[in-house]
């Protein structure tokens, strides 16, 4: 397993903490063009994939776990749209029993980037961005591969899964976070499959 901080996104005037960008350009080709869209279990595989890359192993493939986790995430209840308790619920049905105390959620995505992007070992994170908070966005979910600090906040730079992998977020718009504790991978990499 290797656990080695990969390069950051390169920006001359601005110091970016998190994973490397070139994770994500693997994500460009999948695209969430569904209606009402599945942003949710696109953000989740796109998680579970990165985890799988920085272990060092071969899992599933994006479009394999995609299948696999939307009946899990996506319109279990009725309401429309995904909540982060929707995606935490799928999730846990997805991993093995053990991994379930690592996972956690928070109204509060400067404490997960904290946690997970500023760290000895870096994870990404699932965000939730909202109309209520201005997003041009609305309600959606992306992956967070790292943040730089502002004058006006956090900045993050996510997979968005309509189809870019660079996108920025500042955090204003985010409403919720979704992370694995980076203590809790460490310990329990070898089952995170």
């Amino acid at each position: 397993m290797n656990l080695t901080r990969p390069s950051l996104p390169s920006d001359e005037e601005v110091h970016w903490h998190g994973l490397s960008k070139d994770l994500m350009i693997a994500f460009s080709e999948y695209v969430n063009d569904q209606e009402p869209g599945i942003c949710g279990s696109y953000s989740l595989a796109a998680f579970l994939d990165v985890l799988d890359r920085l272990k060092g192993e071969e899992g599933m493939s994006f479009e394999e776990r995609l299948q696999a986790l939307v009946p899990l995430v996506e319109r279990k209840f009725p309401y429309s749209g995904t909540f982060a308790w929707d995606i935490l619920k799928g999730l846990k049905e997805f991993l093995p029993k053990n991994c379930h105390s690592g996972l956690h959620w928070s109204f509060n995505p400067h404490l997960a980037a904290k946690r997970c992007l500023d760290g000895p070992v870096v994870l990404p994170i699932i965000l939730g961005t909202s109309w209520l908070q201005g997003s041009p966005y609305g309600n959606h979910w992306v992956l967070a591969y790292a943040y730089k600090k502002e004058e006006e906040g956090i900045v993050f730079s996510c997979y968005d899964n309509h189809g870019n992998s660079e996108a920025l977020i500042p955090s204003a718009e985010v409403l919720t976070a979704i992370w694995l504790d980076p203590g809790s991978f460490v310990n329990r990499a070898s089952v995170l499959k």
